[in-house]
């Protein structure tokens, strides 16, 4: 999040506050400000952009590929840590002029970076079994000990405290910079054996050290260490690590999609939204349904007649339908996301652009891209490209405002062009109806050269 989570950044895009998306250049965002200006991994380099997506300012060449770092924003994103991971150092930058103030040596194992309240920098490390926090005085860095256990550190954006995590219920605050243990707390924490973490609950203290927010099975909770209180559920959904923005008034956590929650809004727990209709008279020949089984804990989808351990694939945010051909090699994914997915209102060709970068691969760079709208004015726009990596196959993907947001179609496929154009006649027109022939192209930015 940038400072006072004005902007989020989720998997090389950013939104605002409201949901809306903001293109990126076309090089992976390693941190946003509130303003919109960005810092980009340029390869050897990290560069600082304008709100406009200029550039502005550059560091210092790297020796190594820099798109695997780390970076986080000092008090008043004044500075900046870069923590290098392949040449295994760490390096604070002014970030008005992106020059260098001083670098460290890191131990092996170096996995978080953040600053804590004072402008200290911190660095967790270690492994699971023994892991590690230090903070950087000087020309080096001075281990903060940590109680008999500690199983995992959570830290927080120019936070005041860290936390060692002990096991699935005790937590132990650790005061920032000096390091002194503070109070052991137990928390409340889900039925335990459907915990996201085998070993531990997913805490994240604010940036006060006064509560902390717990993603378990019930979904994400805020718990208070200064005053005994039961826990408040504020979102039904968690997936993934909950952080607090660093002025400690937002908090954001993820499940396939990233969620924002304000100071002072009401709880996001809801009903289960109705079912979007999907449903075809006739499925091609070869094609199985994916269905949801259970993995160990996990819901997964695996082709109908097989099990988790030959083939499964996390249940996607949205899922309505899917479809698996093993023999010819192919998968239709289907998926309805609402009133939060693409809140654009711009003109088309810049919400197609925007739709592919969205719900499409990331860097992905489409061969052909159309653009239309439908008889209701919904927007629609279809995308094609090459997939690459060890396993090759065409995409075609399908953007379609409808029911109250947008539906989602992506087939994967290995087989032959004319199978492709047959399976998505057969198994999207139907419902999505087919791209009509007004449908304009729209011109896809050549990816820059880094």
């Amino acid at each position: 999040m940038s400072p006072s989570a004005s902007r989020l950044l989720a998997c090389d895009q950013v939104f605002d506050d409201n949901g809306r998306y903001h293109a990126t250049p076309r090089r992976p965002v390693a941190a946003v400000f509130d303003d919109g200006a960005m810092l980009l991994f340029a390869r050897d380099a990290l560069a600082r952009t304008t709100p406009d997506g200029q550039p502005q300012a550059r560091s210092e060449t790297a020796l190594v590929d820099a798109q695997a770092d780390r970076v986080a924003l000092g008090p008043g994103a004044r500075t900046a840590l870069w923590l290098r991971t392949r040449s295994r150092d760490l390096v604070e930058l002014d970030v008005a002029s992106m020059r260098t103030l001083r670098r460290v040596r890191l131990a092996p194992g170096a996995g978080a970076i953040a600053y804590a309240h004072d402008g200290t920098a911190l660095v967790r490390g270690g492994d699971a079994d023994h892991p590690t926090l230090a903070r950087w005085e000087g020309a080096r860095l001075v281990d903060v000990p940590l109680p008999a256990g500690t199983r995992a550190v959570a830290l927080a954006e120019l936070g005041a405290v860290a936390l060692a995590i002990r096991d699935r219920t005790h937590v132990t605050t650790i005061a920032l910079p000096d390091g002194i243990a503070r109070t052991e707390h137990t928390l409340a924490v889900g039925d335990e054996p459907t915990l996201p973490s085998p070993d531990a609950p997913l805490v994240s203290p604010s940036p006060d050290g006064r509560s902390v927010v717990v993603c378990d099975a019930r979904g994400l909770s805020l718990h208070r260490l200064d005053a005994p209180a039961d826990p408040v559920l504020v979102y039904d959904r968690c997936g993934g690590p909950p952080r607090f923005s660093s002025d400690g008034r937002s908090i954001v956590t993820s499940e396939f999609g990233a969620a924002l929650l304000r100071e002072g809004a009401p709880a996001r727990v809801r009903a289960p939204r109705g079912f979007v209709a999907y449903a075809l008279d006739a499925v091609p020949a070869g094609f199985v349904p994916w269905t949801r089984v259970d993995d160990r804990g996990q819901e997964v989808l695996t082709p109908e007649g097989s099990s988790p351990n030959e083939t499964s694939h996390m249940v996607p945010e949205g899922h309505v339908r899917a479809w698996h051909h093993a023999t010819a090699g192919a998968n239709l994914w289907i998926s309805h996301h609402y009133d939060d997915a693409l809140r654009l209102d711009q003109p088309l060709d810049a919400w197609a652009l925007a739709a592919v970068a969205v719900f499409g691969d990331a860097g992905a760079h489409p061969d052909a891209l159309i653009v239309w709208r439908g008889a209701d004015g919904a927007r629609a726009a279809e995308a094609r490209w090459r997939q690459g990596g060890c396993d090759p196959a065409d995409v075609i993907l399908r953007v379609q405002e409808r029911d109250g947001g947008v539906t989602v179609a992506r087939m994967e496929a290995w087989s032959s062009r004319e199978l492709r154009q047959r399976w998505w006649r057969a198994m999207v027109d139907p419902v999505l109806g087919e791209a009509p022939r007004s449908a304009t192209a729209v011109t896809v930015p050549r990816a820059e050269a880094n």
